[in-house]
């Protein structure tokens, strides 16, 4: 009697487990199958490193009780970008992510992605940020080569970025050899130089040889093997 008993009890906690694993499995907790949600969480990465592989003046970062990452205008992350960076730091400064409707407001951010909604306005707000000490970021067509710091870029499901050096040391940045070693180079007066280098955002394997391994944990890293993202976190480990 009490081993029917013990084995009831045991095909019952059997059968609660296998239908906890179907409730998750029916009701994921976060939805990195979307192609918009993995483009856009690949993208608040990228903003997250971008903060770590460039340097900043000393006085931009000095009075500033955190670092600031500006949306300005549409905002197409939503909350993939709160969580990116959910208690993460730059040079000991807790990261703030703040939303701004008009350019005038966004003057105290350290990184300002410029939204695609934005674009008519580009090249009006890169030159009145020119000799600030901001790194401005967009995804619209032509940024860097119409004067923008860092622009991104989607090319066969890949996340690609070209950097304006000009642009971004006449504010007084620094972008790393190792970061400049894995963008494509906007000369002054547009053009892009040719990199080797991208970064997937599929699961399928890079054709190229020689790419860029994105790590959530530590940024960017160079790799010879084939570059395969099959899954997404909400938010990246330091």
């Amino acid at each position: 009697m009490k081993r029917r008993m013990k084995r009831r009890s045991l095909l019952q906690r059997i059968s609660i487990f296998i239908l906890l694993i179907a409730i998750s499995v029916a009701f994921p907790p976060f939805e990195a199958t979307s192609q918009t949600a993995t483009e856009y969480q690949v993208k608040a990465a990228f903003l997250y490193n971008f903060a770590k592989f460039v340097d900043w003046p000393a006085e931009a970062l000095t009075n500033d009780p955190a670092f600031v990452i500006g949306i300005l205008g549409n905002d197409p992350f939503g909350r993939l970008i709160d969580e990116a960076v959910a208690g993460k730091t730059v040079r000991d400064k807790p990261i703030l992510v703040k939303r701004f409707s008009r350019i005038e407001e966004a003057a105290g951010a350290h990184i300002l992605f410029i939204s695609d909604s934005e674009a008519g306005n580009a090249s009006r707000i890169v030159k009145q940020l020119s000799r600030a000490p901001v790194l401005t970021v967009s995804d619209s067509d032509q940024f860097a080569e119409r004067g923008g710091m860092v622009e991104l870029e989607m090319e066969q499901n890949r996340v690609r970025f070209a950097i304006n050096v000009a642009a971004v040391e006449r504010a007084g940045l620094k972008p790393s050899s190792q970061l400049l070693k894995l963008a494509r180079i906007v000369p002054e007066g547009g053009g892009l130089s040719e990199s080797p280098f991208d970064i997937g955002v599929s699961d399928r394997p890079s054709p190229v040889a020689g790419i860029v391994r994105f790590n959530f944990r530590s940024g960017f890293r160079l790799t010879n093997s084939d570059l395969r993202i099959t899954s997404l976190v909400p938010a990246m480990p330091d």
